[in-house]
């Protein structure tokens, strides 16, 4: 009874041992400590679990374009919530919400676009700013095709699509924070966050399938794209499975025989 007793509490150590929260987004609010990430500091690389990509260089470079730090798009990273139900996406750019100067001109940030497939064409996006208006509000997840994306001013078609003109609310709100204090530095070393919630059930039948998550900013100086495999239904894990079974026999060693 003594040895069933501890085998019992060892299966439940290795059911539950799985089971371990890794540093994931808990609060939309730009700040990325909740991702285990800080820019300011130089920690870029995110956790297992969380799908990232980070630039060359988080200051000054660009490409295709010019115009340093503010026109600059530094990483991207995307997370599904544990439950499935929400995709959580951060961007960290030089750009602050309410734009860049260069020459005179404010060039405005981005909204985020999804191409599902990764076959060049966009889906959906994410109003970003509010900066078109009357059109969309700030977290609008909107259905659109290539005719209701704005190219960017000089740097098209490389760094298209720029931003949403027109397209289909799906009705669907993104929890988003445009972020200009957390990791603001001096000079050219300021780095912006935009982070967001976003429902997946505002892609429809194309959640499931890989997609790519689409930023630049209006000029197109700098862009960044982030690949991202489509949700797979988890599977049991192993060690459950075999916790399980293991419980299963013990319970049937302690049935009494039936003469």
């Amino acid at each position: 009874m003594k040895k069933a007793s501890i085998l019992l509490s060892f299966l439940t150590l290795m059911i539950l041992s799985p089971i371990v929260a890794l540093a994931t987004p808990s609060t939309i609010d730009g700040n990325l400590n909740d991702w285990a990430l800080n820019p300011k500091t130089g920690d870029w690389t995110p956790e297992a679990g969380i799908d990232g990509k980070v630039e060359n260089s988080m200051q000054w470079v660009v490409e295709p374009g010019v115009g340093g730090q503010p026109f600059d798009a530094e990483a991207m990273y995307a997370y599904y919530s544990d439950d499935g139900d929400t995709l959580y996406v951060s961007v960290v750019t030089g750009t602050p919400s309410t734009g860049a100067v260069y020459g005179g001109v404010n060039y405005g940030a981005g909204d985020l676009a999804f191409d599902f497939n990764s076959d060049g064409s966009y889906e959906f996006g994410v109003e970003t700013t509010g900066r078109d208006g009357a059109l969309f509000t700030t977290g609008d997840i909107v259905g659109t095709d290539a005719n209701d994306w704005g190219q960017s001013t000089y740097f098209s078609p490389e760094s298209d699509p720029y931003n949403l003109e027109s397209g289909a609310d799906t009705t669907y709100n993104a929890q988003l924070a445009y972020n200009n204090t957390y990791y603001g530095g001096t000079g050219y070393n300021n780095h912006y966050v935009i982070e967001m919630a976003i429902p997946v059930d505002a892609f429809g039948d194309l959640w499931g399938n890989d997609f790519t998550i689409h930023w630049t900013m209006e000029c197109g100086n700098d862009v960044i794209e982030l690949p991202v495999a489509g949700e797979v239904v988890p599977e049991p894990a192993t060690s459950l499975l075999l916790g399980i079974g293991l419980a299963g026999v013990l319970t049937a060693r302690r049935r009494p025989k039936v003469s």
